[in-house]
């Protein structure tokens, strides 16, 4: 079973050849998501605490004035292994296809939970996604979706949930 340990965020050192940069928009998310559902993903480490994954949570965490984060110690790989897995740890996550269907069915299913919290996804992606799924209807027979105001082209969004990219509502 691997050890995974509590180390201060202020001994942890950046990869130096990581090439993967992180938006103040998406570090903000990984911090929601910390906030949200704990920190449920080690960060990945190298016997000098230099972060193999985990750079924008490690960022998020600092952010949220963490002062240690979970971290799991990798240290059976030679240099030129740990420089190979940093950039296919990043890439190999892009390679992956979304099954547009139960991306669809997820989504709505959250809408109806009344979920409003940040998930990475632009109200427009929600929207078409679930525009292009067959139509779902709730419990009540009601067709669920991302409410629009009357007469309105888009969605309807207010306060803070406008500035997370997310907001969901039953119809």
């Amino acid at each position: 079973m691997p050890d995974i340990r509590n180390v201060p965020v202020a001994e942890l050192k950046p990869w130096p050849g990581n090439a993967r940069l992180h938006s103040r928009k998406q570090v903000n998310q990984l911090a929601q998501s910390i906030r949200r559902f704990g920190f449920t993903h080690p960060i990945l480490i190298d016997e000098e605490n230099r972060i193999l994954a985990g750079h924008g949570r490690v960022r998020a965490a600092g952010e949220l004035g963490l002062a240690q984060v979970p971290c799991l110690r990798i240290d059976h790989l030679s240099p030129a292994e740990k420089r190979a897995y940093v950039l296919a740890d990043n890439k190999l996550a892009l390679n992956a296809k979304w099954d547009q269907k139960l991306l669809a069915d997820e989504l709505t299913g959250l809408i109806t939970e009344d979920v409003t919290f940040d998930i990475g996804f632009s109200l427009a992606e929600i929207d078409g996604l679930i525009a292009t799924s067959p139509a779902k209807a709730n419990d009540d027979g009601k067709k669920v979706g991302i409410p629009h105001a009357p007469g309105a082209a888009g969605p309807a969004i207010s306060g803070d949930l406008a500035r997370t990219g997310w907001s969901v509502a039953r119809h």
